[in-house]
């Protein structure tokens, strides 16, 4: 009986599967498709569980977009994001037919928290690799912008609240945007009067002064002046060099007199360096026929400055500026005493003349102070005081010499009646550093005529103290070399003043 069962089983199942094969259209069951991994079965959109999976780590910098490296042309009937052609989803059996519910899928789609299901199957394209700025491209970048605001030629770059150099914003012409400026000048200057120091008088006759340093005062000099000068684009900053200065400013005196003249100057112990030179020095300058004084001054200044311009309000007739700079300022004076002992013209004679003379050279290194104060006077006329202020070392030169015409050298005696020789030669040279203070102030009238170019005209003073005179290096004993010639004496104050005149040309 039981075996009955099992056949009667047997032949209901193999008929069944002749049943299922007819209504195929396969005259067997259809062969096993084999798979590469194990299908997953696919839940709709609305009731899956959202599956993540990581992203490739990119520069942080940077993250790309989820949806990088994916066309998407629309949402499909289920509510998902469908790919672009040729990216769809491939049925068990090769075709690529778009996903249904009734057909396993071929890959795996994975939901982000915040987007739509992403195909993992089809091309995909790399994605690109943001990398992070460098600072030193930062850095890069900074420093060109800065460089060409810089080497800009054009003022308004910097904004409308810029002040403009001296004198541009108040005339608002085109003269602002021309950064570059060039002054040339002519003055004419003089100087005050040293100490006075006696050098002759009458003969036998002490009280009889005829000549001291103070005849020979020097002419009025001409000289002249250059300015070269740029301001930043901002009208902000500005930078200028300037030197004048005069070669030739020259003073000279002169004395005679019946009874004859001599010097005030102690020549005693004071013979020729060569023994074998007869004579004294003393016998030409004692009782002569004539004696002289010449002057000599040069002057030399070189200075840069920079000024800072603040803004000023067009209807403001003052303006208010500051300045720092450095300066060389060099004085360079010679004096020269000269005796006639032959009665003639000089020169006839140079064994019967006689001559002294000293060399002061004040060279001042240092920095100053000052400000630009302005008043527009009319609307293209402005009247400018402008004075600096500065400390400097003062390294002085000095160089005495004793001679007769010919060359022969003067000297302190060897052997004295009296006492210990005096150590030294002629030339006495030395030299020393002191503390000077030098002030300038120019007050000047501006007339702008065009755009760019100014007409100036004003007068100039300055003042220095702790200069060296060659006045005050002559000493009461002309043999006095160690303690009196080679001490040089810096107490001297120094005023040179005078007029200029010029223009100003932008570019």
């Amino acid at each position: 009986m039981k075996l009955v069962r099992v056949v009667l089983l047997c032949g209901m199942l193999g008929w069944s599967a002749d049943g299922v094969a007819a209504q195929q259209g396969s005259p067997a069951p259809p062969a096993l498709l084999s798979l590469t991994a194990e299908p997953r079965p696919l839940t709709p959109a609305s009731t899956a569980t959202p599956r993540i999976k990581p992203l490739p780590a990119v520069s942080p910098a940077a993250p790309p977009s989820p949806f990088a490296g994916t066309e998407r042309t629309g949402i499909g009937p289920s509510g998902s994001w469908q790919p672009a052609d040729g990216a769809g989803d491939a049925s068990p059996a090769g075709n690529g037919n778009a996903m249904s519910n009734s057909a396993p899928a071929a890959a795996p789609r994975t939901t982000s928290a915040t987007g739509p299901d992403l195909p993992q199957s089809g091309p995909v394209l790399p994605l690109p690799q943001n990398e992070a700025a460098s600072p030193e491209a930062d850095l890069s970048a900074a420093d060109s912008s800065l460089l060409d605001m810089l080497l800009s030629e054009q003022a308004g770059a910097c904004g409308p609240n810029a002040a403009e150099s001296a004198g541009c914003q108040w005339l608002c012409d085109p003269a602002c945007n021309r950064l570059w400026y060039a002054r040339a000048a002519g003055l004419v200057m003089g100087r005050n009067q040293p100490n006075r120091v006696w050098f002759s008088d009458q003969s036998n006759n002490g009280a009889d002064g005829l000549m001291n340093g103070q005849d020979a005062q020097v002419d009025w000099q001409g000289g002249w002046q250059v300015t070269l000068g740029r301001r930043d684009p901002c009208g902000t900053w500005g930078l200028e060099g300037t030197y004048w200065g005069f070669t030739d400013m020259r003073g000279d005196a002169s004395a005679a007199h019946p009874a004859f003249v001599s010097t005030t100057l102690d020549f005693t112990d004071v013979v020729y360096a060569n023994p074998a030179v007869p004579g004294l020095p003393a016998d030409l300058f004692l009782g002569v026929y004539e004696q002289r004084l010449d002057r000599r001054n040069e002057v030399h200044n070189v200075e840069i400055n920079l000024f800072h311009y603040r803004p000023t309000r067009e209807d403001d007739p003052l303006r208010l500026d500051w300045l720092v700079g450095v300066r060389y300022f060099r004085f360079d004076e010679s004096l020269r005493f000269s005796s006639r002992a032959h009665d003639g013209a000089w020169g006839e004679n140079p064994s019967d003349e006689g001559f002294l003379s000293d060399r002061a050279e004040n060279n001042l290194v240092g920095g100053q102070v000052g400000f630009d104060l302005a008043w527009r006077v009319r609307p293209r006329v402005t009247l400018s005081l402008v004075p600096k202020f500065g400390i400097y070392n003062n390294h002085i030169h000095n160089r005495f010499d004793a001679y007769r015409g010919d060359g022969e050298l003067f000297g302190p005696n060897p052997n004295p009646p009296a006492g210990d020789p005096v150590p030294g030669s002629f030339p006495a040279v030395s030299s020393k550093d002191a503390v000077a203070f030098l002030t300038e102030a120019d007050i000047r009238l501006d007339w702008r005529f065009s755009p760019g170019w100014t007409a100036f005209l004003g007068y100039r003073v300055v003042a220095a103290t702790g200069i060296a005179l060659a006045d005050h290096q002559f000493p009461p004993h002309v043999v006095d070399i160690q303690d009196a010639i080679l001490t040089i004496d810096d107490n001297a104050d120094l005023v040179l003043h005078g007029a200029f005149a010029g223009g100003e040309f932008r570019f």
